[in-house]
């Protein structure tokens, strides 16, 4: 049995794991339970968080305890690594396969020669009209390995309203009516924007945004809980694929599933696609084409490239021994999956929609922490963003899909979305009254004014009794440009919801006095008097959010310092 597990929270469980964990977990079990169970470990983490691959290592240390037989040392992928998680995972495949064939008997195939098709499952089905199949040399004598096949229709064949054909407006989602939950990522919820305010000052480099969004009355959430953004791919980028590609764009097309090996996986990517749409549609909100071309996209692309010096490069990104070439040019760069095509020419008007589908994964949710209380707006949620833009080593100019996206949305327009709990990872105390102390700089602070208006709330149907004491650490650049909500919290302060608020504004010192940031101003020592009192001897709730680089260790840090400080704990224990 092969575990690839990934790490939630601080140290937690993936949520399709908790269960089976629970279970492992069990006292009652014998310690030889799993004696004859061989078993490998893979860990899915990101270095940049303090509890990397907590849930991998839990995993293995509880595996060994239960007697079960260890494959071979677990390996820990870093998504910091140079590579991202190839660079540990490559070689620990290489001695997977070779432990696997060696212990079990089970025969190595010897790789394809250059000249044959890695595709092994026939077609069944027409493709697009351009594409009755795969137009490569080679994949017109032998079978095709794709997971999906898709047929063309006239879009009355498969009763697409207007609206999803419509030339005149390309952004507009069908209305469904009378939308029934529950919503998730298999059936999103059609959000209405209600508004759309730049929170930053007009001339200041960064744009942070406040959206609102109107719920179905089901999607009641919880402070600390998520909002997850479908956004769409920009309409030029897609008109642009799918000309070089060979498709035409007004087609409508059915997508259906083929019998091959690893059935689970297409079949929940099947899941998200619709019924029926144009192919513009499904390049435009449903595949992932702005992201970066993965390895496999790679190794497709060769089989169909017809210049031979163009196939051996594209071959050799996909290979092993290409990954840190392939991170320069396409990983480091963010190359679109139109901008590595128009690198390889011999590939245009060559690529079936069916093989797209198959090497370019489904576009992703974004996750942003909802900045607004339910109990204070109800049948609403609003989120925090910041617009993000970059430059790339190669001072190519790079824009972040989904925030972009969402600047660009005007009241009413619709947006596809789903609540995601967080299952008590980052909730709001179930004792209001216990202390809580907050330290979110730039967005992080984004939860927070949720947990502010979710006590305003408490205040104003319970009284100011109902709640107990809370501090607000709270980090911009300058107060005339960047400081978030400043009105607001003020008012807060005001009406009970919060007992204290502070604010560094790193950029606002004199020149050579140095940057002031969050973790100075918890250094304090009234600061380091009221955290010792809140947290040790007040038994209250921390809570951090932002940066995941140095700011949490550097906050982490001055947290420690003020209870050992006040209280005279050695570090360990305080």
């Amino acid at each position: 049995v092969v575990f690839v597990v990934s790490t939630t929270g601080q140290g937690e469980m993936p949520t399709n794991m908790r269960t089976f964990w629970r279970v492992l977990l069990r006292r009652d079990l014998p310690r030889t339970l799993l004696h004859r169970v061989t078993v490998a470990v893979v860990g899915m983490g990101d270095s940049g968080y303090r509890c990397f691959n907590y849930a991998a290592k839990k995993l293995y240390r509880r595996l060994q305890q239960l007697s079960a037989r260890l494959l071979l040392p677990p390996v820990y992928a870093d998504d910091q690594h140079p590579l991202g998680p190839d660079g540990a995972l490559d070689p620990w495949l290489a001695t997977f396969w070779t432990s696997v064939a060696a212990g079990f008997y089970v025969p190595l195939e010897p790789p394809l020669p250059a000249d044959e098709p890695i595709f092994s499952t026939p077609i069944t089905s027409s493709l697009l009209a351009r594409h009755p199949l795969c137009s490569c040399p080679s994949c017109q004598h032998h079978h095709a390995r794709l997971s999906y096949s898709l047929t063309a229709h006239s879009s009355a064949a498969l009763r697409l309203s207007p609206s999803q054909v419509s030339d005149k407006d390309h952004t507009e989602l069908p209305q469904a009516k009378g939308q029934e939950p529950p919503f998730g990522p298999r059936r999103p919820f059609l959000a209405k924007i209600t508004h759309n305010k730049r929170l930053t000052a007009e001339d200041w480099r960064q744009d942070v945004r406040e959206l609102g969004l109107s719920l179905h009355a089901s999607m009641e959430y919880l402070p600390g809980d998520v909002l997850c953004i479908l956004p769409e791919n920009p309409i030029d980028e897609v008109r642009e694929v799918a000309r070089y590609c060979g498709f035409d764009a007004t087609h409508a097309v059915e997508v259906t599933l083929l019998d091959v090996p690893g059935r689970g996986t297409v079949e929940r990517k099947l899941a998200a696609l619709p019924d029926g749409c144009t192919v513009e549609q499904l390049l435009q909100r449903h595949l992932d084409i702005m992201g970066a071309p993965r390895r496999f996209f790679f190794m497709t692309m060769a089989h169909l490239a017809t210049a031979e010096h163009e196939r051996e490069r594209l071959q050799y990104f996909a290979s092993s021994e290409g990954q840190d070439e392939m991170r320069w040019y396409c990983t480091k760069e963010k190359r679109t999956v139109l901008e590595v095509l128009m690198d390889f020419p011999s590939l245009e008007g060559r690529i079936p929609l069916a093989r797209l589908l198959d090497c370019v994964p489904l576009l992703q949710a974004r996750e942003f922490s909802i900045s607004s209380s339910w109990k204070l707006h109800p049948g609403h949620a609003q989120v925090t963003a910041a617009v993000v833009r970059y430059r790339t080593a190669l001072k190519r100019e790079r824009k972040g899909l989904c925030t972009t996206w969402l600047a660009a949305r005007n009241d009413g327009d619709v947006a596809r979305v789903w609540i995601k709990r967080n299952a008590g990872l980052f909730a709001f105390p179930k004792d209001p009254s216990r202390p809580l102390l907050m330290v979110g700089p730039g967005t992080g602070v984004a939860p927070f004014r949720a947990f502010v208006q979710e006590r305003l709330a408490l205040i104003q149907s319970q009284g100011r009794d109902s709640v107990g004491p809370a501090v607000l650490y709270y980090g911009c650049r300058h107060a005339a440009k960047d400081w978030l909500y400043k009105e607001e919290f003020e008012r807060a302060i005001e009406a009970g919801a919060l007992t204290e608020y502070h604010v560094a504004c790193s950029r606002d010192g004199p020149p050579d006095g140095g940057k002031t940031y969050v973790q100075h101003l918890l250094a304090r020592p009234d600061d380091q008097a009221t955290v010792d009192k809140m947290l040790r001897q007040g038994g209250g709730v921390f809570f951090l959010s932002g940066s995941s680089v140095q700011m949490p260790d550097n906050v982490r840090e001055a947290i420690v310092e003020a209870i050992q400080v006040k209280s005279g704990l050695d570090p360990d224990a305080a």
